[in-house]
């Protein structure tokens, strides 16, 4: 009897310090990952999410996805979340098939566009909301929704179940233009330090006259 008691306690701190090993263990590779939420259009912005490493590629495979199941003739624009720089920009629009833009000022409203919502990473778990054009079978286009979920981190993200939504269940966000530095302030700044520089040696010399 307590031979057998015995056994059961055993199995069970077994049991125990496997689960406290399998928990340290998954601490260890979250760390290596990430842990991101890049809000939706109705919440504040995360400048910082938006450009991770990791949040960069979940978005690129997210758009990889249905860009190639829901294919579009001619060109299309990409709309990332509010913050996103024009380098990740340009990172995912490279993953793209021909055609993709990123959205400028002045771009014609009518081209049909894929939208990033919500971007949610949790070590090797995600979930990305994309908002997709899709033609009716009345040849009507209309803006469909789904949510993707993803698994990946310290490997190569895929997509692994796809939800469905009603259209308008995700709210659709408004076009981001990427902030680009305008060259020319750049420069006039250049050339104002330039100039504030030369008046500096020019009193310098001619207080050395003086003297």
């Amino acid at each position: 009897m307590n031979a057998r008691i015995n056994a059961r306690w055993k199995n069970k701190i077994t049991r125990m310090m496997g689960s406290a090993v399998m928990l340290t263990m998954l601490g260890g590779v979250s760390g290596c990952v990430s842990y991101t939420n890049v809000p939706g259009p109705d919440n504040v912005v995360a400048y910082a999410g938006a450009n991770n490493r990791q949040t960069v590629s979940v978005m690129s495979k997210a758009l990889e996805t249905m860009v190639a199941k829901h294919p579009v003739d001619g060109a299309f624009v990409v709309n990332l979340p509010v913050g996103t720089s024009p380098e990740s920009y340009e990172t995912i629009i490279a993953e793209m098939p021909e055609g993709a833009t990123i959205p400028s000022e002045g771009m014609d409203q009518d081209l049909p566009t894929f939208h990033i919502g919500r971007v949610w990473i949790r070590a090797s778990d995600a979930k990305v909301d994309v908002i997709y054009p899709f033609i009716r079978a009345d040849g009507v286009r209309q803006e469909q929704n789904v949510t993707l979920w993803l698994s990946g981190g310290v490997r190569k993200w895929r997509v692994y179940r796809e939800q469905y939504w009603a259209p308008g269940t995700i709210p659709t966000p408004a076009i981001y233009v990427p902030i680009v530095p305008n060259e020319e302030v750049v420069e006039e700044v250049v050339e104002e330090v330039g100039d504030d520089t030369n008046e500096a040696q020019l009193d310098e010399e001619q207080t050395g006259e003086d003297e």
